[in-house]
């Protein structure tokens, strides 16, 4: 729907290199060309942390996210990338 593929659980040495806090984000293992993610500024290795205000802890979480922003077309997400927190909008066409 959005083109990224996330990693749910990484193992304690990534989670530590990434900063990652204990059971909280998910991972982005890729990111798909000419996608709403792609468009938004996406990338790997980026850990999204929050999607609307709700924390991530897990895949189907997110999913459950997306499912109910699906009628407004976008979700604004919070992540973190190198050690420094960003957001950004992801938009999709319904």
């Amino acid at each position: 729907m959005i083109g990224v593929f996330l990693k749910e659980t990484a193992d304690e040495a990534t989670r530590a290199r990434l900063g990652m806090e204990p059971n909280l984000g998910l991972v982005v293992d890729e990111v798909v060309e000419a996608s709403p993610a792609k468009a938004a500024g996406l990338k790997k290795f980026d850990v999204l942390l929050r999607a609307d205000g709700q924390s991530l802890d897990g895949t189907e979480q997110f999913r459950r996210c997306l499912l109910s922003a699906a009628d407004k077309g976008s979700i604004s997400i919070d992540l973190q990338r190198g050690g420094s927190r960003a957001s950004a909008r992801i938009e999709w066409k319904n």
